[in-house]
């Protein structure tokens, strides 16, 4: 099997948890880079086909620790890939319609990727660019944690609105949101009803 040309962009088909996914119109690009982009824990398979590539190929690409949630330590953690795209990638439910809700942390999903070298200010790396993503399990995306919404209110209040009237369901409030929960993106979805090669580390251009 002929080795991966990383200069040309080698492509391949990557497996495992969805973490932190921008990919979709629903939200967004990512806030730092400005790009569509997820954090994807890797699954074993697809672990061991990029340590087949070297070493080298894998440190570049490859994440094995995350910033401490209180401190700035570092920690380990699952093996993990960012692939990143300018553009709005394409994005399928597991039923092959397309999807453009969000993706809850978890999800297990499905990424079609080209790793790819660049060159900046003279400096040669591996990058890896996102084309496509089918989201093989969704897991329910939430951006609020309600225990800590409602911490601190006294508790068997009652009337918390006073002499005015409550929102009915679905009607808005400007204090505290819609007053029924959002349809999920589980709900949506349903509603819309060889071998591996080696690379030698003379083979790499970087």
């Amino acid at each position: 099997m002929t080795k991966p040309d990383f200069t040309k962009g080698h492509q391949m088909f990557v497996n495992g948890k969805a973490v932190w996914a921008k990919v979709t119109n629903a939200t967004g690009p990512n806030d730092m880079s400005n790009k569509f982009q997820l954090d994807l824990e890797l699954d074993d398979a697809s672990l061991a086909e990029i340590q087949s590539f070297g070493p080298r190929v894998f440190e570049a690409i490859v994440k094995t620790t995350r910033k401490a949630k209180d401190s700035d330590a570092r920690v380990e953690c699952t093996p993990f890939i960012t692939p990143k795209s300018q553009n709005l990638p394409r994005v399928f439910g597991a039923n092959r319609l397309p999807y453009d809700g969000p993706i809850g942390n978890g999800s297990d999903v499905r990424c079609q990727i080209i790793i790819k070298v660049f060159e900046y200010k003279g400096k040669k790396g591996l990058t890896v660019y996102l084309n496509a993503v089918v989201v093989v399990n969704l897991v329910e995306y939430s951006n609020i944690n309600e225990d800590a919404l409602f911490e601190g209110l006294a508790a068997g209040a009652d009337d918390v609105f006073g002499d005015a009237p409550k929102p009915k369901a679905d009607e808005w409030s400007p204090n505290i949101g819609p007053t029924s929960a959002p349809q999920s993106a589980a709900q949506i979805i349903k509603d819309k009803n060889a071998a591996k090669p080696v690379v030698e580390d003379d083979d790499l251009p970087f």
